[in-house]
């Protein structure tokens, strides 16, 4: 029975998750480089691509294809302005969080929480004017105050996610550490701070 499943190879790395009904979504990240040195559609080699990767290797044939091969991207985009005169932005369209962290629903939930009280004590009876980047400033401050340890987190997995040797070395000490296991899953699952795998204690720990 399949269950959710991740790894990577060079500079890429691919996930696998079953959705019901004998059916798995398969997801494969590749770096923006690697698809413009290539002269042909990257979703040509898809399925040679996955036999790169030994968990996933002869488990998936292209005549079991249940939908056309996507490709979309890139993602990696940060707002330097999640907010302006009457508008602001919310969850992937304000900051990107790399999939591999899993991040990214939190993010867009929690986001639309600090919006909605920073909105919800301007909004007066028969308003009709947009409220100014000043009234919603509040939430700019609120994202920073709340995601800055999730960022920097996010950045460094994003770093050790395209540099393999460096991806291995911390997955080694993690096999021999659960409880660094733990701690970072708890940081990427959002019910631990994220201050606290950011410690220089426990980055060193990570590496060593």
């Amino acid at each position: 029975m399949w269950r959710a499943w991740t790894a990577w190879a060079s500079c890429t790395w691919a996930s696998a998750g079953p959705i019901g009904g004998g059916v798995t979504t398969v997801a494969l990240v590749v770096p923006r480089a690697a698809v413009r040195r290539r002269r042909q559609d990257f979703r040509a080699g898809f399925f040679a691509e996955l036999e790169r990767y030994p968990g996933l290797a002869g488990r998936f044939e292209r005549r079991c294809l249940v939908r056309d091969v996507l490709a979309t991207g890139p993602f990696g985009q940060w707002a330097r302005q999640p907010a302006v005169d009457g508008a602001l932005l919310v969850g992937d369209a304000a900051d990107f969080f790399d999939p591999f962290t899993g991040q990214g629903i939190y993010a867009a939930l929690r986001g639309a929480e600090l919006a909605a009280d920073c909105l919800i004590p301007g909004l007066t009876p028969g308003a009709r004017a947009p409220m100014s980047a000043t009234m919603l400033e509040p939430y700019v401050r609120a994202r920073r105050r709340h995601f800055a340890g999730k960022w920097a987190l996010e950045r460094l997995i994003g770093l050790g996610v395209g540099w393999p040797a460096l991806a291995e070395r911390v997955v080694g000490r993690l096999a021999r550490r659960p409880d660094l296991a733990d701690l970072l899953v708890g940081a990427t699952g959002n019910f631990v701070p994220a201050r606290r795998v950011l410690a220089p204690s426990v980055l060193a720990r990570l590496l060593w």
